[in-house]
């Protein structure tokens, strides 16, 4: 039996000992499936109408709901607050943490890190360093009170913006966690460039996401197509994106039992 859910890619097998796989992880009742399978009933509907993006390129869930998933979800807040849960259950900030060592900066800015719980983990730790979180209106919003909670607000300041309009903050680190696989490559250069307009010779960018290797990131690769027309990318395909911006790729982190990688770049001059 468990040769066979290993031959599903649910097992691994290493000399006889066997391991869940981030593929099997999701068989098993944590709060990610908890807030995932809430949010099913906007994020099944896209399937069904697959066909529209084949003839027409149009991502699926703009057409079926006449906007993009993030403005849904903030307008609809009901589902955006089940969303900001999932991520938050996803990858958390405790394993981030814990796979990359951020006390080496002075002022880190996080670009769309929602509420930030990641920003106010590092800075509990890094208890020197300054913080930003760069984010839209209304998540700001939340991530004040949630600064603010945790007596960081000396410390740790919001900005509101888009990351497609310019990222006015200078730092020596900028972390994007779970954003570039939500764009299609045009887009992803476009945030790129502008964190790298506003950041100085040897900044650190830190890119928390997944690779298309793993099972996990593979399956997800559809859904996030035809649901937001992002894509999921290997190490390659992101090494490819810093060049073409004006970052050089310094090395990867691979933490194990987890849906992610980090990737860390150095802004050159």
């Amino acid at each position: 039996m468990l040769r066979y859910l290993v031959s599903m890619k649910i097992l691994d097998e290493n000399e006889n000992i066997f391991s869940v796989t981030s593929c099997g992880s999701l068989l098993a009742t944590n709060d990610f499936m908890k807030y995932y399978t809430l949010l099913m009933e906007i994020d099944l509907e896209t399937p069904r109408h697959f066909d529209h993006m084949l003839h027409t390129g149009e991502v699926v869930f703009d057409h079926l709901y006449g906007m993009n998933y993030f403005d849904y979800v903030v307008k609809h807040w009901e589902y955006g607050d089940l969303y900001w849960k999932m991520l938050r259950a996803f990858t958390s900030a405790k394993e981030i943490v814990a796979a990359y060592d951020f006390s080496q900066f002075e002022h880190i800015v996080d670009v769309g890190g929602g509420e930030a719980e990641l920003l106010i983990a590092i800075l509990k730790k890094a208890t020197h360093a300054r913080g930003t979180l760069f984010e839209t209106p209304k998540i700001v919003k939340k991530a004040v009170a949630a600064i603010a909670e945790n007596d960081l607000s000396d410390r740790c300041k919001t900005i509101s913006g888009s990351f497609f309009d310019g990222i006015p903050i200078e730092g020596d680190c900028y972390i994007l966690k779970h954003i570039l696989h939500d764009w299609d490559d045009e887009k992803c250069l476009q945030i790129l460039r502008n964190i790298k307009a506003s950041s100085k010779a040897n900044s650190k960018l830190v890119i928390i996401d997944g690779v298309s290797d793993d099972d996990f990131t593979k399956m997800s690769d559809f859904s996030i197509w035809i649901s937001i027309g992002g894509k999921e990318r290997n190490l390659n395909e992101f090494k490819h994106l810093l060049n073409k911006t004006g970052f050089e790729f310094t090395r990867v982190f691979e933490p194990s039992n987890v849906q992610f990688v980090v990737i860390e770049a150095v802004s050159i001059a």
